[in-house]
């Protein structure tokens, strides 16, 4: 079995709390009030419902839904048959795949949506589907409307009750520029089950990044002026608000489209002449923690801030790779913790804050993978398999194996 490979992307963006009038659509649909992210594409793909992770993972015979319990580490499939082995495709925690995994999201109510890209019992297209938090199917795979065929979100939000992606588009006014369309899809019980509705619309001036990351007021984005990054936020209400311009040779250093699980994203800005580093306070922009890293570095996974330490994992021009803990003096101490990828060394930098601790992948590791399908054939393959550990910050930076080891295979 292969968990999709946890990756955050490199460019950086800044999320604001709190949202002013700036720029908007001059008609909007019905805006809505809060949402929060619930997982993400691009990066972690764990949905946290209290001290219960939820995942999709695959393996030569598909995609398989599972549970991690945060307090000891075990994994296993969500499946509400008695008795069963989780080794054929009969086990219900085996879901449809189809050239992508399914994403799962935790409503308020303790259910589970599962978004399908595409899926073979809709006739190939975008669904969802709902099931219990023991795994029981309560809603087989809905095919969304014609809008939300196609597209795969760069991110997954809730107000608690229904699912909520952002499509983008493009307007042309000398040149091709974004127009982003926020979408409810409903996921409650019932006959809308899988309709959508469109609530929020915003057409941006110049072209621009979306990092997919909120903090309940909006989303962020980083629209590329002339004068170089603009940070700004796209609020639930339509409003564009710009936050901070950055300077040509500064770069804002957040996770592009990230599915990190910290309550609120880690926003820096660097200085790629200088080595400047700046953690910024989300409600104003303003610095509050500041660096020197050496000039010419690009970010490479998520910035994360916990207890009182910025991680941040970097490259070289030549490709060299190497991982910061920046206390908040601003004093920068080397990461000596290291990882192993099919027998590529490399640094182990954190991937998510989870449960107040740092979730870092510990190895990748190709296995022979062996099942019987639905008509009782041995099917035999190769994937990778994945390790990980939950971290305290001191564990982390001492560089042992003491962590919350996450069992089972992804």
């Amino acid at each position: 079995m292969m968990k999709r490979r946890i990756a955050a992307l490199a460019l950086g963006l800044l999320l604001l709390a709190g949202c002013g009038a700036h720029s908007r659509e001059s008609e909007q649909p019905n805006a809505v009030g809060t949402l929060r992210q619930t997982s993400g594409s691009g990066s972690v793909d764990w949905c946290v419902a209290g001290r219960t992770a939820f995942t999709v993972t695959r393996s030569g015979q598909g995609a398989l839904l599972q549970t991690i319990d945060l307090t000891d580490g075990s994994c296993v499939p969500l499946c509400p048959k008695a008795g069963c082995t989780h080794s054929g495709a009969d086990c219900p925690a085996w879901v449809g795949e189809r050239g992508i995994l399914p994403y799962v999201n935790c409503l308020d109510n303790g259910s589970l949506v599962l978004y399908y890209l595409t899926n073979g019992e809709t006739g190939g297209t975008a669904a969802v589907e709902l099931r219990a938090a023991d795994g029981t199917l309560l809603r087989a795979p809905t095919a969304l409307p014609e809008e939300g065929r196609g597209w795969s979100p760069s991110a997954f939000y809730t107000d608690g009750e229904d699912l909520y992606v952002v499509w983008e588009e493009r307007w042309y006014r000398s040149g091709w520029l974004p127009r982003y369309r926020l979408y409810r899809i409903h996921t409650r019980p019932g006959e809308e089950f899988g309709q959508m509705e469109e609530v929020t619309v915003w057409k941006l001036e110049h072209t621009a990044i979306l990092t997919g990351q909120t903090t309940g007021q909006g989303l962020l984005v980083c629209q590329l002026t002339d004068e170089g990054q603009l940070l700004s936020e796209l609020c639930w209400d339509g409003a564009v608000r710009p936050i901070r311009q950055a300077q040509p040779q500064q770069i804002f250093w957040t996770a592009q489209y990230s599915g990190s699980l910290e309550p609120e994203p880690t926003i820096c800005l660097y200085d790629s002449v200088s080595g400047q580093l700046e953690r910024l306070e989300l409600s104003a922009g303003e610095s509050v923690q500041t660096a020197r890293l050496e000039p010419g570095l690009s970010l490479t996974g998520t910035p994360l801030w916990l207890k009182g330490t910025l991680y941040v994992s970097t490259y070289r021009e030549g490709g060299e790779l190497q991982a910061f803990a920046i206390s908040r003096d601003g004093t920068v101490e080397p990461v000596a913790r290291w990882s192993s990828r099919n027998g590529v060394v490399r640094p182990a930098v954190p991937s998510a804050v989870m449960d107040g601790k740092l979730l870092v992948e510990l190895s990748e590791t190709m296995v022979e993978t062996s099942y019987q399908d639905k008509d009782g054939r041995l099917v035999t393959g190769q994937t990778s398999e994945y390790r990980y550990g939950l971290f305290t910050p001191e564990q982390y930076m001492a560089g042992g194996a003491d962590c919350l080891p996450i069992q089972g295979a992804f």
